[in-house]
């Protein structure tokens, strides 16, 4: 019996150690270093973008008005919703579709600070003002990456894409104009 009583307060000074070490950060947690040679990663598998209503916007904005600028920043967080990978604020993890609410409303909260899409990735969208933490996307047990680089990924990916398919509207539109030239000509002659 007197064995038993041993262990027992053993295991509770154990135990309460534990808690006190958690309780105050140290010994028990795990440090989480984010790579910051993430030039390639994206929120997930390169988009359809055909099927997301950010690109439509995209398509019908001038490039450099306020409208282009929210559209890249809609593209932003409609990816962010469809990602497969965790998301960690203030140490904490969350679903895309819950980090993604998080950074509209933040965007709506402080929209002020962000007129464009690099500038919601700075001022908004990769740093907790509460702690002043870098926000991270978490892709496997092992794998951190910080939300700036991969948000900065994402919207160069886009404008790469954006930039290529305005010259296919454009050669698209010249084809047009020159087949209408075409088809005056012989009108003209006659």
């Amino acid at each position: 019996m007197r064995t038993v009583k041993f262990l027992f307060y053993r295991l509770r000074d154990f135990f309460s150690a534990m808690l006190l070490l958690a309780m105050l950060g140290i010994g028990c947690a795990t440090t989480i270093s984010a790579k910051d040679n993430a030039s390639d990663i994206l929120l997930g598998e390169k988009p359809s973008f055909e099927h997301m209503a950010s690109f439509k916007s995209l398509a019908e904005a001038a490039p450099g008005t306020d409208r282009y600028e929210k559209a890249r920043v809609d593209y932003l967080l409609e990816r962010v919703a469809k990602s497969p990978y965790t998301f960690l604020r203030n140490g904490e993890e969350h679903s895309p579709a819950r980090a993604a609410a998080h950074l509209k409303w933040k965007y709506f909260r402080y929209g002020d600070k962000a007129p464009n899409a690099e500038l919601f990735i700075e001022n908004v969208a990769t740093v907790s003002n509460q702690s002043g933490e870098p926000y991270l996307l978490k892709v496997s047990t092992t794998e951190y990456y910080p939300m700036r680089i991969v948000l900065n990924n994402e919207l160069r990916f886009l404008d790469q894409v954006m930039q290529v398919y305005r010259e296919k509207i454009k050669g698209e539109e010249q084809k047009r104009q020159d087949s209408n030239a075409e088809a005056v000509k012989p009108e003209q002659a006659g």
